[in-house]
């Protein structure tokens, strides 16, 4: 009987490894359906975006960025899931944006360094811990999601702001993957000196931004990683 039960442990260890493996190596599945966006790996869950968006598609984009802690630099891979919100004249207003990130070489740091010129934390949404970052932005027509989303009908605005949380994932023992999620929305280019440092604490900038992050966080829910 001892003989028997340790056949049997082995064969779940084993059967456990097996699956264990198999997931490591099966390919990475996402798909939307009815504003819901699956995700298989990296990380596994779903993220359901506020219905009153569109779903646009999905852009692939790579790009080589140089390490923020040290020399040299690698290429980063994402997969972005567009969502937008346009008015009659197709005028983008608003739009929340889902990205994929992968690495094959260095890792990924946690935090921002770089384009969160307002405000920068830690939000605990849906019950999983994410770093935020409050920025504003010039919008480069030149990038593949700029082309693709005016390719698609939409008239884009000059400048927005941005909140965008994220979360990084490990794959084996290096942080390789990551997910940020954005919302955006459309303002005046002459607005952004309001949101400059030495002018963003008057009481109108600070209800701005509380404001437009309280409807960032309503815009889509994480169901679970």
């Amino acid at each position: 009987m001892r003989l028997k039960s340790a056949i049997l442990i082995i064969f779940a260890m084993c059967l456990a490894g097996c699956e264990t493996l198999q997931s490591a190596f099966s390919p990475i599945e996402r798909k939307v359906v009815d504003n819901a966006l699956y995700s298989s790996k990296y990380p596994k869950g779903v993220i359901n975006i506020n219905k009153d968006y569109q779903y646009i598609g999905m852009v692939p984009e790579s790009e080589y960025a140089q390490y923020s802690n040290g020399p040299g630099g690698s290429v980063q891979n994402v997969s972005a899931f567009l969502f937008t919100s346009k008015d009659a004249q197709d005028f983008l207003n608003s739009f929340v944006s889902v990205n994929f990130w992968s690495t094959n070489e260095g890792y990924w740091i946690p935090g921002f360094d770089r384009n969160s010129n307002i405000k920068v934390g830690k939000y605990i949404k849906d019950g999983f811990r994410f770093d935020t970052a409050i920025y504003t932005n010039h919008v480069s027509r030149d990038s593949k999601q700029a082309i693709f989303l005016e390719d698609n009908g939409h008239l884009l605005p000059s400048c927005t702001i941005n909140k965008t949380y994220q979360q990084i994932f490990s794959s084996g023992h290096m942080a390789k993957n990551k997910l940020t999620i954005s919302y955006g929305e459309a303002i005046e280019c002459a607005d952004l000196m309001s949101f400059l440092p030495e002018n963003r604490d008057t009481k109108k900038s600070i209800e701005f931004i509380e404001n437009f992050s309280a409807r960032a966080d309503k815009n889509f829910r994480v169901i679970g990683f």
